[in-house]
This record gives structure tokens, sequence and C-alpha cells, in this order.
């Protein structure tokens, strides 16, 4: 088990290189602005089901309750390959930014795996 301790360089560099820094860019643009939109959707969203568990109408309460129970029962990555591998069939393609947002997350798994290709040889 001994042996040399392993030296291990990584090469940053790689990611200044044409066309890289202007996917990271648009990675980095991508990812602000889900943020705002799921932060917006869920403030929206959890207030709609505040009201209405808090709501005097049965059928308010045990609908969101409902809601509320099968979200929670479910474990967080089911809703994200859910959305993931789904929305797409669900939106129409006319709306391009589904289909957008998704190429550039493909594209930033490219830069990683080009990256750690150009790392190994």
């Amino acid at each position: 088990m001994g042996g040399e301790p392993l030296t291990y360089t990584p090469h940053w560099d790689v990611l200044l290189e044409e066309p890289y820094p202007g996917i990271l860019l648009n990675g980095l643009a991508t990812t602000l602005e889900l943020a705002l939109v799921s932060t917006l959707a869920s403030l929206a969203l959890g207030s709609l089901l505040a009201a209405g568990r808090a709501s005097e109408s049965r059928l308010a309460r045990s609908c969101c309750g409902l809601f509320c129970d099968l979200v929670r029962s479910l474990p967080g990555v089911f809703w994200l390959l859910a959305f993931f591998f789904c929305l797409p069939l669900i939106v129409p393609e006319q709306a391009s930014f589904v289909y957008e947002k998704r190429v550039a997350a493909l594209d930033a798994a490219d830069v990683r795996a080009v990256s750690f290709t150009r790392l190994a040889n």
C-alpha cells in the first residue's frame, strides 16, 4: 500500500479555450434564470396551497392536503427525473424554452466530459 503519493494537477486552463467560456457563461445564465423562475413559482404555489389548507372549504383543504402529502412522499430525485424526461413530452415543441435549456444542460455535461478526457491524455 505504501508507494508514491498521488500527484494530480488539474488543468483548469482548458476551460479558458474556445468555445468553453461561452458555454460556461450560458450555463450560469441558465442556472440563474431557472433559480429565479423556480423561486417565484414555488412562492406562488406554496402561498396558494397554504391558503387552501387553511380554508374553511373541506374540498379545498382535502385537495391541497392530498397534493402536499403526495409531493412529500416521493423523493426529490423522482421529481427531477420526471421533469427532465417528461416535460419535453408535455410541452409543445413551439415552446422552445424547455428544449433550449435541456440542450444547454447537455452542453455543460459535454464540457465536463471533454475536460476529463483532456486531463487523462
